[in-house]
């Protein structure tokens, strides 16, 4: 039996081919523009305002230049980027500085460009008049210690309603002489700056911690049989086997909570006296009077017995008995004595 492999018709082909184009295509369109990590500008340019047009040093193609003299700025450069090219929620202008062709303390600001002034032109060594810019919405460069660049941090601040960044980048108020000569800005000068560590994870949530409840209050912990509310020291009473004992039945010695904190010692239990024993039973009674804990005598009950032993032997002494009575003393002789009138009667 011969095998033969199915074909699909060329129309059906076409139609599934044309199908995935235009799905792929709708995907692209339908699909929400993720901002780029990086940018490069559309438009750079840099003014020449020293006085009589002069400025010290010569410049490169697409190089920028940010200087103050004596008497105020003597050059400003601006750079602008497209709408959306960088998130305006935060990005770094990073411009690399030019080491051979820079001196002094570098003290630079970037001032967003208004709006009747955004379209200025692109190029280098401009004599004609800069655009107008916005300095109450400035952000002060950061040099590098090495002096090989300054950043800017951008921001809402600094981004127009499109979007898009328009900034001059000038000296500050106040600074001291210095040129500062930038290199061409590259693909990765606006860069969207990275978030803080941690901060897109979310915080987690603190255990709930429940105190144990004491032993024995209501609604505290379990008992034996695991039954919400019953104090554990709740068990079955032990009924003495002596049917003439009427002494009342003793309690099951209390057993710690299932429930309770591993970290709290429960203390040790007592051990149980054995059931129908009346001497186990009579270990429970209270002590005797005169006796303190375990048995032992007490100050008083010594100073009690102290004493008695003296009376009883100063009554000794003088002829007394333990019981009452006279006594015959030890230096008599064991006969009779002799009468009041026998002597009389000798004499």
């Amino acid at each position: 039996m011969t095998l033969r492999r199915r074909r699909w018709p060329s129309a059906r082909l076409a139609v599934f081919g044309t199908t995935l184009v235009t799905a792929v295509a709708a995907a692209g369109v339908a699909g929400p523009a993720v901002p780029a990590a990086a940018a490069a500008p559309v438009r750079t340019a840099w003014w020449n305002t020293a006085p009589a047009g002069f400025f010290p040093v010569s410049m490169t193609s697409g190089q920028l230049a940010v200087s103050e003299g004596a008497t105020g700025p003597m050059a400003l450069a601006a750079l602008a980027y497209a709408p959306g090219a960088v998130p305006t929620s935060g990005a770094n202008l990073t411009l690399a500085v030019d080491g051979n062709s820079s001196f002094g303390p570098a003290q630079v600001q970037a001032c967003p460009v208004r709006s009747a002034s955004a379209s200025w032109k692109a190029g280098g060594g401009q004599t004609g008049s800069p655009p107008a810019y916005d300095c109450s919405r400035s952000v002060t460069g950061q040099v590098a210690s090495s002096g090989s660049s300054v950043t800017f941090s951008l921001g809402a601040g600094q981004a127009e309603p499109d979007g898009s960044f328009n900034v001059a980048v000038l000296p500050a108020s106040g600074a001291l002489p210095f040129q500062m000569v930038i290199d061409p800005p590259g693909a990765s000068s606006l860069a969207a700056r990275p978030a803080p560590p941690g901060a897109g994870a979310p915080a987690p949530a603190p255990a709930a911690q429940t105190a144990p409840a004491p032993s024995g209050s209501p609604g505290g912990a379990s008992g034996p049989s695991g039954a919400p509310g019953t104090p554990p020291d709740q068990g079955v009473p032990l009924t003495p086997t002596d049917s003439g004992s009427s002494l009342p039945a003793l309690p099951a010695p209390t057993t710690p909570s299932p429930t309770a904190s591993s970290s709290a010692q429960a203390a040790p239990a007592p051990a149980a006296p054995a059931a129908g024993s009346r001497g186990a039973l009579a270990g429970n009674l209270p002590p005797p009077p005169g006796t303190g804990p375990a048995g032992h005598s007490s100050p008083t009950g010594k100073i009690l017995g102290f004493a008695a032993l003296l009376i009883v032997l100063v009554l000794y002494s003088e002829g007394f008995g333990v019981l009452g009575g006279r006594i015959r003393p030890l230096s008599s002789r064991f006969g009779r004595q002799p009468g009041a009138g026998a002597d009389s009667m000798s004499a």
